[in-house]
């Protein structure tokens, strides 16, 4: 195998958390989040990752690579805790 497909291969495994579909809906694209993330993915990522990292979006694409992706997943899980904590605010409301 290629040292390019090696290294494709090996980030798409330590980053598999990050690549996983957990936005909802069905896979098949037919939701608009969905149609969205197909579509625009990477672009909104660099965005973030821009706004994260205080630099401009040109400039986030020169970056190393494991920057980009230790990034994103942290705001992926932080997402994820924000969402849960809030869920779980709501909840208590609730009562």
């Amino acid at each position: 195998m290629c040292f390019f497909l090696q290294s494709f291969k090996r980030i798409n495994e330590q980053f598999e958390y990050l690549f996983s579909n957990d936005i909802g809906g069905s896979d098949d694209g037919s939701t608009l989040q969905n149609q969205f993330t197909k579509n625009f993915g990477w672009i909104y990522n660099v965005k973030l990752f821009s706004e994260f990292e205080g630099v401009k979006m040109d400039e986030a694409y020169e970056l190393p690579v494991y920057q980009f992706l230790n990034a994103l997943s942290y705001l992926k899980m932080k997402r994820q805790i924000d969402e849960e904590q809030e869920k779980k605010i709501a909840s208590k409301n609730k009562r």
